[in-house]
C-alpha cells in the first residue's frame, strides 16, 4: 500500500531520517486538529460547547477518568465535515481531526481526511462502538481543539462519543524495517504502560505500518511483509525485551516516564548489532534522560546522540497567539515543559531538597562505622537493598544499591549473603508485608527484622538527614536511587479534594523501590549514634560522668553540616 507522508517542518524530518546511536525528540505539544466552537464536550457539570473550554477546566477521558484540559488552540477557519453515526449521533470537525476508529476488529487513530471514502469502521463510544454511516463536506467554519494530560490522549464529545488528541517515531521505524528486511531481523517499540501502548503508541504504529504486515494482537507482535517481526512491549514487566534477538531499531514512546533500570535493558537489546534508539517524549523531570543524553549533549560531551528540541509554536498549526497567552498565564517551569519542549525539576517532588551536592567522591571517615541495610521486596518490580555507613558522629552515607527484577527468594538470598561479606551490616530493616521471607533471610543467619513502615514519618526522618547535610551517597554507587530522587512526586494539586494538602498526603505509588528502602534505615536509625554508652570507671575508680539528654540535645544542636566537608 502506497503511503504519501511529507515532513511539516524541517526538524521533523531530521528526526525520521536521522542516522544517530540516539535520536531523542522532546518537544511541545503539537496539535492541528479542530472541533467546531458548538460542539459539545463532557464535563463533571455535563455537556458544554467546545468555545466555552477553558485550560484547567475538567474533561473525562475514554476511561471515564478525569483529565484536566492543558491548552486551548484556536485553529481559524478549516474545512469541516460532519461525521454520523448510526442511530442520530452526530458531530462536526475539521479535515485533520484525529478519531479512535475500529476497523476490522483493530482499534487505529486516522485523520476526517483519511476517513474519507473509508466504509465499515466504527467509532466509540461510551455506550458501545457506532458504525459511521456518512460523512459529508460543510462550509468552512471556525475550529478549536484543546491538549488534554489523560495518558490515553482522549476526550468525550457529544453523545458520548471518543475522540483523540495526537508520528515521528512510527515512521522512523517505517523506514528502518525497509532497510532491513531480513526475516530474522527484530525491532522493538515500547511505551511505559499497557494504557499508553494500546491507546497510543499501537494505534499510531498500525495507522503508519498499515497495508504493510500483519498485526498478531494475541502476542503484541507485527510481521512485516517480506521482511522482520516488530514487537510490541511495555515497561510493565521491564524484562518483557530481554531475549528478543537481532534486534534492528528500537522505539521508545513517551520514554521519559522510563525507569532507569528499564533504559539499560533497552540498551543492552540495541547493542549486538549497534542497533539505533529513537525516544520520543514530552518531558517529566530531570530523572536518568536529563543526565544521561541530553546533558552531555549541551555540554558537547556525547556526538552519538540527535537531540531535537521543538517548541509548540513550531508546528504551523499551532496559534501563536494561544502559545504568547499561555506563557504570561501558566507556572513558567510547567510552560517549558509542556510548550517549549524543556527538562525542568518535577513539582511537588518528596525530596525537594536534593541537588548535585548529594553525591559525595569519596567517604574515608574518622574511626569506627556501622553498616546498615534496607529492603524492599519485588519480583516483577525490582527487589532493592541499599547499604548505609553511619559514623559514631551522625553521619549517614549510603555505600551500596542492589536493584533487580525477576530473582527468586534462593537469589534474594545469596545477593543478600554476598553483601554481608562486603558491609557486615549489624542490621537489615525490610518491608514487613514479606515475613516469609525475612524468616528466610534470618534462617541463613543474616540479622534482618521487619521495618517500621509509616510512610508519613520515615519520609520525614530521611528529608531531615538530607536537608541537614547528615546524608550523602557515595559518587557512581546508587544510580536508581538519584532517579527515585527526581521522580517521586505528591499527588498533582488538581488531583487532591478541596480539603487536601498535597505534603498531608501520601505521595503517588510509583518510582519510590529504593525511597522505601532508604526510610526505613532512616526510621530506625535516628539518632542511633546518640545512644548512652555504659559506665566505664575512671583510674580513680569513680565512674565518668555521663551526660544527660539535655546536654546532647545541645551539642546535637550545634552540629553543623561543614563536619564532613573532608569527606567531600
Amino acid at each position: 500500500m502506497e503511503q504519501v507522508f511529507t515532513p511539516h517542518s524541517e526538524k521533523q524530518e531530521r528526526a525520521i531520517f536521522s542516522d544517530y546511536k540516539i535520536t531523542l525528540c522532546c518537544t511541545g505539544v503539537q496539535y492541528g486538529k479542530g472541533l467546531i466552537y458548538s460542539t459539545g464536550v463532557l464535563t463533571p457539570n455535563g455537556y458544554v460547547q467546545a468555545g466555552d473550554v477553558r485550560a484547567g477546566d475538567t474533561l473525562f477521558d475514554r476511561d471515564g477518568k478525569e483529565t484536566k484540559v492543558t491548552g486551548v488552540f484556536p485553529q481559524g477557519l478549516q474545512q469541516c465535515y460532519m461525521i454520523q453515526l448510526e442511530g442520530v449521533d452526530q458531530f462536526i470537525c475539521d479535515e485533520s481531526h484525529l478519531h479512535v476508529i475500529i476497523i476490522n476488529g483493530e482499534e487505529s487513530v486516522r485523520s476526517t481526511k483519511e476517513l474519507l471514502g473509508l466504509k465499515g469502521f466504527h467509532i466509540p463510544t461510551l455506550d458501545g462502538a457506532k458504525e459511521c454511516t456518512k460523512i459529508t463536506p460543510q462550509k468552512r467554519k471556525e475550529t478549536v481543539c484543546f491538549s488534554v494530560d489523560s495518558p490515553t490522549k482522549t476526550f468525550v464529545i457529544e453523545n458520548k462519543i471518543i475522540t483523540h488528541n495526537t508520528t515521528i517515531g512510527a515512521r522512523w521505524l517505517q523506514r528502518l524495517s525497509m532497510l532491513h528486511n531480513d526475516p530474522e531481523d527484530n525491532f522493538i517499540v515500547v511505551a511505559p504502560t499497557y494504557k499508553i501502548l494500546n491507546q497510543s503508541s499501537l494505534p499510531e504504529f498500525l495507522r503508519v505500518f498499515e497495508g504493510f504486515g500483519e498485526f498478531k494482537k494475541g502476542d503484541m507482535e507485527f510481521k512485516v511483509y517480506g521482511g522482520g517481526t516488530v514487537y510490541l512491549r511495555t515497561e510493565t514487566d521491564p524484562d518483557s525485551i530481554v531475549g528478543i534477538r537481532r534486534v534492528r531499531a528500537i522505539w521508545g514512546d513517551e520514554a521519559g516516564l522510563f525507569r532507569l533500570y528499564f533504559w539499560q535493558n533497552m540498551q543492552g537489546r540495541a547493542a549486538p548489532l549497534n542497533a539505533p534508539i529513537m525516544l520520543t517524549t514530552t518531558p517529566y523531570s530531570l530523572n536518568w534522560m536529563y543526565k544521561e543524553l541530553i546533558k552531555p549533549v549541551q555540554q558537547k560531551k556525547r556526538d552519538d546522540i540527535l537531540l531535537i528540541s521543538a517548541k509548540s509554536k513550531e508546528n504551523p498549526y499551532f496559534s501563536t497567539e494561544e502559545y504568547e497567552r499561555q506563557k504570561r498565564t501558566m507556572d513558567p517551569r510547567k510552560f517549558k515543559a509542556i510548550f517549549d519542549g524543556q527538562f525542568t525539576k518535577m513539582q511537588g517532588l518528596v525530596y525537594d531538597c536534593v541537588d548535585d551536592s548529594i553525591e559525595i567522591d569519596k567517604f574515608n571517615p574518622e574511626g569506627d562505622v556501622t553498616y546498615y541495610g534496607g529492603i524492599d521486596w519485588g519480583y516483577n518490580d525490582p527487589f532493592v537493598l541499599v547499604i548505609r555507613a553511619v559514623t559514631k558522629s551522625g553521619f549517614h552515607c549510603q555505600v551500596s544499591e542492589f536493584y533487580k527484577t525477576g530473582l527468586i527468594p534462593e537469589e534474594i538470598k545469596t545477593v543478600v549473603k554476598e553483601k554481608m561479606g562486603i558491609y557486615p551490616m549489624r542490621k537489615i530493616w525490610c518491608d514487613p508485608s514479606q515475613p516469609g521471607m525475612i524468616e528466610m533471610l534470618q534462617r541463613a543467619g543474616i540479622p534482618a527484622s521487619p521495618a517500621k513502615n509509616d510512610i508519613v514519618i520515615g519520609i520525614g526522618e530521611h528529608y531531615e538527614l538530607i536537608k541537614s547535610g547528615r546524608f550523602k551517597i557515595l559518587k557512581g554507587t546508587s544510580p536508581h536511587t538519584l532517579d527515585e530522587f527526581e521522580n517521586y512526586h505528591y499527588p498533582e494539586p488538581q488531583d487532591l479534594g478541596p480539603d487536601q494538602d498535597a505534603k498531608k498526603d501520601k505521595p503517588v505509588d510509583q518510582h519510590n523501590h529504593v525511597c522505601d528502602a532508604m526510610r526505613y534505615i532512616s526510621i530506625h536509625t535516628k539518632n542511633i549514634h546518640l545512644k548512652r554508652s555504659p559506665h566505664i570507671p575512671d583510674d580513680s575508680g569513680r565512674e565518668k560522668k555521663e551526660e544527660m539528654p539535655h546536654e546532647i540535645v545541645k551539642r546535637v544542636r550545634r552540629f553543623k553540616p561543614k563536619t564532613f566537608e573532608s569527606w567531600s
